[in-house]
């Protein structure tokens, strides 16, 4: 439980933007702080966060997870979505639900995303 919940006010600290549903925009931060909603990916326990710019996801390994600390990135690009993670804990945990993740189409995505920022709505 430490491990995770260093991370989730680290990530909200590192990305602290102003409120809103607006796209976050140059020069800003993001906040992403809407849920979490549980999410199993690689076979263990996530947490999915929505973001200020409804168009980005944080995933965060949950309490019990060998993979935390351990954080994912879903974010739009021009055209599609692109998956960034970082951590420190176990990597063949990680790197299991990295794998699961990058197996989404973008459509897939997007809706990992919408669901993300459900509650903001």
């Amino acid at each position: 439980m430490r491990k995770t919940c260093f991370f989730i006010p680290f990530l909200v600290v590192t990305m602290i933007a102003s409120a809103g549903e607006r796209p976050v925009g140059p020069g800003e931060s993001k906040n992403c702080d809407v849920g979490p909603t549980e999410k199993m990916f690689g076979k263990t326990k996530w947490l999915l966060y929505g973001c200020n710019d409804a168009q980005t996801a944080v995933i965060v390994a949950a309490e019990g997870n060998p993979a935390a600390p351990f954080y994912f990135l879903v974010f739009r690009e021009v055209d599609s979505y692109r998956i960034y993670g970082e951590g420190a804990g176990d990597k063949k945990a990680s790197g299991a639900a990295m794998k699961e993740l990058k197996a989404l189409n973008g459509k897939a995505l997007a809706n990992l995303v919408i669901e993300a920022n459900r509650s903001r709505h």
